[in-house]
């Protein structure tokens, strides 16, 4: 997790929202993670199989509404085996565009087991306008994908 926790550049008032099917340890680490950096953590957990973890959080009643977001309320956004079981993965990503900031970044983290391959994801994150799109080999069981929102590009907001 340490080489996980490297992708973030810390600020004051930094907020990291996670999206996932499932809040577990890795949930639990990512909070202490941030809170220790003075940075906030929000989840957003779709289905039932949740751990309680301190962060804030909102549970998502199907898999076809999108997460709860402000337009540009982040800086990083994790979608945490998400993508493969929601009703409409493209939008997810596109409502994930326009909830971070101008420049910020997503981060797809996707269980080696998926049937979503790591080339679907750069090509879902490209479609939507995201740039500088890395598939990283840091986490052993996760395929992790970080691409960067660029103001000024793509749709803009």
């Amino acid at each position: 997790m340490n080489q996980f926790f490297e992708l973030f550049n810390f600020a004051p008032g930094l907020k990291v929202l996670e999206v996932t099917s499932h809040s577990d340890s890795f949930s639990h680490q990512l909070y202490e993670f941030l809170s220790s950096n003075e940075a906030e953590l929000v989840i957003n957990r779709y289905g039932e199989n949740h751990e309680d973890v301190k962060a804030k959080y909102v549970d998502i009643p199907t898999l076809n509404a999108p997460f709860r977001a402000f337009a540009r309320e982040y800086k990083y956004i994790i979608l945490r085996d998400i993508l493969d079981i929601h009703k409409n993965p493209k939008k997810l990503i596109d409502f994930t565009y326009h909830s971070l900031e101008n420049a910020a970044f997503i981060i797809v983290v996707q269980s080696k087991k998926s049937e979503l391959h790591v080339e679907e994801i750069k090509q879902m994150l490209d479609d939507a306008e995201f740039r500088a799109t890395n598939d990283i080999d840091i986490l052993e069981d996760y395929h992790v994908v970080m691409a960067k929102k660029l103001h000024m590009w793509g749709n803009g907001l």
